[in-house]
């Protein structure tokens, strides 16, 4: 694989952090979140380790090998009208499509509504809900080795862009640390655990730097993020609510690319 150089970073906000190479994130990204600011967690992630991970789907990929989920079905893309369905579910669709009829892969596809908790449901308890969830759809689907959760950001201002001739949407990833913000040591929050931290690091790092990414940024909180029922989980924020859903759908064909590029899948055709 062919990977980007470096580029500038910049940190973003409270408990979040920007970078486009991860290879200098490791040295001079920090949190601007008091609660973690002294601990150093960075020296725990060898960022140019995990970018020589082989990730590789295995066994018969007629079956079930990604999981698409969305923790936020009812997330919506800017319409025209308000009865327009601009839905996130249509990015799971669409990428179900592609990879099952061009690649030959198995997707199963999630459309259950994990958003239809109260307003004061907790966090802790939502996830929590879901892992019970997925833990019985992976029990029942053991070949599935890859979960991609698909939101979308919230923004004042769309991430669309033009590319040759079309409109796209900036695609970023999230990583959550689990951080034990007592200890500092990475994988241990005192709330959820996730022993695949480096996993999920080297899946979504080498995404982002490969010379034809179309992932501007990835997201690194303290947090777990639904990242911990497999070693490859990714938390996609497939553009943001002021984008269209044409723009984001234009992006699937190209982020699928990237994914295959990745995980060593080819078309069939």
């Amino acid at each position: 694989m062919n990977f980007k150089l470096p580029k500038t970073l910049c940190t973003l906000g409270v408990g979040a952090l920007l970078f486009s190479s991860p290879v200098i994130a490791s040295e001079t990204i920090t949190f601007n979140d008091y609660s973690v600011s002294d601990i150093d967690w960075k020296s725990q992630v060898d960022f140019n380790d995990v970018l020589s991970y082989e990730l590789k789907l295995t066994d018969d990929l007629s079956l079930p090998k990604i999981l698409l989920i969305h923790t936020y079905p009812n997330e919506q893309y800017k319409s025209i009208a308000d009865t327009d369905d601009t839905s996130i579910m249509h990015i799971g669709t669409e990428i179900k499509t592609i990879l099952e009829t061009d690649y030959g892969v198995g997707v199963y596809h999630y459309t259950d509504n994990f958003d239809n908790y109260p307003e004061d449901f907790f966090i802790y308890d939502m996830y929590s809900e879901m892992k019970n969830e997925l833990s019985q759809i992976l029990l029942d689907n053991p070949s599935i080795e890859v979960i991609i959760d698909l939101q979308i950001d919230i923004s004042p201002e769309p991430s669309e862009y033009l590319f040759d001739t079309e409109q796209r949407v900036g695609v970023s990833l999230v990583n959550g640390l689990s951080l034990n913000t007592e200890t500092g040591e990475i994988g241990t929050n005192q709330y959820v655990q996730n022993k695949y931290v480096k996993s999920n690091f080297a899946l979504s790092t080498q995404l982002a730097t490969l010379e034809d990414s179309t992932i501007s940024h990835i997201f690194v909180n303290q947090w777990t993020n639904g990242l911990n029922l497999l070693p490859m989980s990714l938390n996609v924020q497939f553009g943001n609510n002021e984008d269209t859903l044409d723009a984001a759908l234009n992006t699937v064909q190209p982020f699928i690319e990237n994914l295959a590029q990745v995980l060593d899948i080819e078309p069939q055709n």
